[in-house]
């Protein structure tokens, strides 16, 4: 996970680096080469262990790196290591990333090639990427991002239907509310608001954008702004910093506003005005997008 030294194909850090350091993986393994545009990845897998075979595995890397890549227009790494379990099951189980740009994932050994297909954990393990390492009171930024991010980026790949990415989020946003004894984001670590609330903060924050730049900005270019400054999991910045960035991207103190209105206080969101506004409606457990909504237009647009 580290980046190579230059001139060489030797790897390396600083002391201050091992800190914020990425899993190592030892013993007997197969390293399989992954290029996806200019992001280079180093897929990992124990050598004779039954599972997927290790096309399907590469497939699956390409896939998530697109995702990634075709909501904020960069991927968030130039060398990244993916280091792959085999367990029992027939699923993708779990993923965990770590700074310094590495993911270890459990997969089941009898994942068929259609369940990689479907599967969200690495794309959300790789939008991790995308922000810079936070202590942990502040987990809810980094969770909230991938967590909020991921179904979209997911569907602007082509991999899910809008419908599809709008109702996940949808069925989920309830956990994230504040309850009795509640906080604020810095201040309490559950697992809904930790999760929930961090992508209700980036789905009213990316509502609040869209609407006062008349559609011309986006969450997503304030994340890749972020990004392209150094912003990445290798970087250690304040949260404040992180949001500075993204509100002189898209020219609206939007984040700043909001991390100040719910970083600290157990203030709700309104979100299901901004739903009714966009027309997103829940059916069941899926969604419709009602055209003739007030903002139907930007919700297409997403």
């Amino acid at each position: 996970g580290h980046p190579a030294a230059p001139g060489t194909s030797l790897r390396s850090t600083t002391l201050a680096g091992l800190r914020r350091g990425p899993y190592a993986a030892f013993g007997d393994l197969d390293l399989v080469p992954v290029r996806e545009g200019d992001a280079d990845f180093t897929l990992a897998v124990p050598r004779g262990a039954p599972g997927p075979a290790q096309a399907e595995l590469v497939a699956w890397v390409e896939r998530s790196a697109r995702a990634v890549r075709s909501t904020l227009g960069i991927f968030p790494a130039r060398h990244a290591a993916l280091v792959v379990l085999p367990v029992s099951g027939d699923d993708v189980q779990v993923g965990f990333s770590m700074a310094g740009s590495s993911i270890v994932l459990r997969v089941g050994r009898d994942t068929p090639p259609d369940a990689l297909a479907r599967d969200w954990v690495l794309t959300h393990e790789m939008l991790h990427f995308a922000c810079p390492t936070q202590p942990a009171a502040r987990d809810w930024a980094e969770e909230g991002l991938a967590t909020y991010v991921e179904p979209f980026a997911r569907a602007r790949a082509g991999l899910v239907s809008r419908e599809e990415a709008w109702a996940g989020l949808v069925r989920g946003f309830g956990f994230g509310q504040p309850q009795a004894g509640d906080e604020g984001l810095d201040r309490t670590r559950t697992w809904g608001r930790v999760y929930w609330g961090g992508a209700l903060f980036y789905f009213v924050a990316d509502y609040a954008i869209r609407v006062r730049t008349g559609g011309k900005k986006t969450l997503f270019d304030a994340l890749s702004a972020v990004v392209r400054d150094g912003g990445t999991n290798a970087a250690a910045w304040p949260l404040e910093r992180v949001f500075a960035v993204g509100d002189a991207a898209t020219g609206v103190p939007v984040l700043t506003e909001l991390l100040l209105a719910h970083g600290a206080r157990a203030a709700r969101f309104d979100y299901e005005a901004a739903l009714a506004d966009l027309g997103v409606q829940r059916r069941g457990e899926g969604v419709v997008l009602d055209p003739t909504a007030p903002r139907a237009a930007l919700a297409r647009a997403w």
